[in-house]
C-alpha cells in the first residue's frame, strides 16, 4: 500500500516525506490526482502502441518499436500532467491543458480504428471487391470486344476464301470432266495444263484458309486464358487489399460520410464519443487541479514557503557573519586575531537560530493545516 500511495504521490510530483505528516483530507488530493495522470497515461499509450503496431506490422522490430515507443509516450505524458500539480500560473494550466487536449485528439485516432477494426475491414473488402469488379469488368469487356473484332474479321474473310476456293474447285472439276464452263475452258476431258492451274490456286487457298482458322482458334486460346487470369485476380482480392494503418484511416473517414443516413449517424456519434471519452480522461488531471485547487494549495504554498524559508536563512547567515566579521574589526586592530573558535561559535549560535525559526515556521504550517 505504501509503494502505491508513493507512486501516486511521484504522478503528482509531490514528495512523498513531506506529504505525510500532512492530514489526511490533504494527501487524498495529490493521490486522486496521480490516479488521474496514470489513467490518462494508459489510455493514451494504449493508442500509441496499437498505432505503432499497426504501422510497423511488417517490420521484424515490431515487438521492440512498440514497447520502446509506448514507454516514451508514456513517459511524456505523464511528465507533462505532473506539472500540472504544482503549477500556481493559471497561464501554464491552460497551456498544458492544451496541449493534452491536442494529443487526446491524436491518439483517440487509433483508439477508434481499434475498436472498429472489423467493420473497417469488410468495409475496405467490400469498396476493394467494387473497384477490383469493375476493373474486371472493364477488362473481360475490353477483351471480348477485341476478340470479337478479330473473330468477325477472320471469319469475313474465311467465307471470302471459301467462296473463290469454292469456285475454284468447279472450275478444276469442270476441266478434269471436260465441261466448258466459260471462255477460258479448253472442254477438253482430263488434268491439262488449265486445270493444274486451277489445282494450284485451290490448294493456296486451302492452306490460308487453314492459317486463318488455326489463328481463330489460337485467338479464342488466348482469350479464354486472360480471361481466366481476370477471373483469378478477382477472385483473389482480399489477398491484394492494402490494409496499413492510413487506408484504414481514409475507409473510417468515408464511413463518416456514408449515404445511409442511419449509418452515417451512428459512425458520427461513435467517433464524437470515443473523443469525448479521451477528452474527459485526458483532461482530468486539469480539471481536478482546477477544482481541488483550494486543497492542493496548502501543499504548495508549503513548498513555496519551505524554499523560501532556505533562502531567507542562507542570507542571514551570510548577513551574520559579515556582521560579525566587522565587528571583530571593530574591537581588533589586527583581524588576524580573530580565532577559527570564534568564527564556528557564532556559526552554532547561528545554526540554533535559524533552527528555532524553522520550527516556528513549522509549527505556524500545521496551524493553517489544522
Amino acid at each position: 500500500m505504501k509503494f502505491i500511495n508513493n507512486l501516486l504521490y511521484f504522478f503528482a510530483n509531490v514528495d512523498p516525506k513531506v506529504i505525510k505528516d500532512f492530514p489526511r483530507s490533504i494527501k487524498v488530493t495529490p493521490q486522486i490526482i496521480g490516479i488521474s495522470i496514470l489513467l490518462a497515461g494508459i489510455f493514451s499509450t494504449i493508442s500509441v502502441g496499437y498505432f505503432l503496431s499497426e504501422v510497423f506490422h511488417r517490420s521484424s522490430w515490431r515487438t521492440l518499436i512498440i514497447i520502446v515507443g509506448s514507454i516514451l509516450y508514456f513517459g511524456m505524458i505523464v511528465t507533462t500532467d505532473r506539472g500540472l500539480f504544482l503549477s500556481q500560473n493559471k497561464v501554464t494550466v491552460i497551456v498544458r491543458g492544451l496541449i493534452v487536449l491536442i494529443l487526446a485528439m491524436m491518439t483517440s485516432i487509433p483508439f477508434k480504428l481499434s475498436l472498429m477494426d472489423t467493420r473497417i475491414e469488410a468495409e475496405m473488402i467490400n469498396a476493394h471487391r467494387t473497384k477490383k469488379a469493375n476493373d474486371y469488368n472493364e477488362k473481360v469487356g475490353r477483351l471480348k470486344a477485341e476478340y470479337e473484332a478479330k473473330q468477325k474479321e477472320i471469319d469475313r474473310l474465311l467465307r471470302k476464301l471459301k467462296r473463290e476456293n469454292l469456285r475454284l474447285k468447279r472450275l478444276r472439276a469442270a476441266e478434269e470432266d471436260g465441261y466448258k464452263l466459260n471462255s477460258k475452258s479448253t472442254g477438253n476431258k482430263g488434268k491439262g495444263w488449265e486445270w493444274d492451274k486451277y489445282n494450284k490456286q485451290v490448294i493456296i487457298l486451302e492452306k490460308r484458309i487453314q492459317e486463318l482458322e488455326d489463328e481463330k482458334e489460337e485467338r479464342t486460346n488466348v482469350y479464354n486464358v486472360e480471361k481466366s487470369l481476370a477471373e483469378t485476380e478477382f477472385e483473389n482480392t482480399v489477398a491484394t487489399l492494402d490494409q496499413s494503418f492510413i487506408s484504414k484511416f481514409v475507409t473510417f473517414k468515408k464511413m463518416l460520410r456514408a449515404d445511409d443516413d442511419d449509418e452515417r449517424n451512428a459512425y458520427k456519434e461513435f467517433n464524437v464519443g470515443i473523443l469525448l471519452i479521451f477528452i474527459m480522461i485526458e483532461l482530468l488531471p486539469v480539471f481536478l487541479k482546477v477544482f481541488l485547487s483550494n486543497k492542493s494549495n496548502v501543499y504548495e504554498e508549503y513548498k513555496q514557503n519551505t524554499i523560501a524559508l532556505e533562502r531567507e536563512c542562507f542570507l542571514t547567515k551570510s548577513k551574520c557573519m559579515r556582521i560579525l566579521v566587522n565587528y571583530q574589526k571593530s574591537r581588533i586592530a589586527d583581524p588576524g586575531k580573530i580565532t577559527g573558535e570564534d568564527i564556528e561559535q557564532v556559526i552554532i549560535e547561528l545554526d540554533q537560530l535559524v533552527h528555532k525559526a524553522r520550527q516556528n515556521h513549522k509549527l505556524k504550517l500545521t496551524t493553517t493545516q489544522n
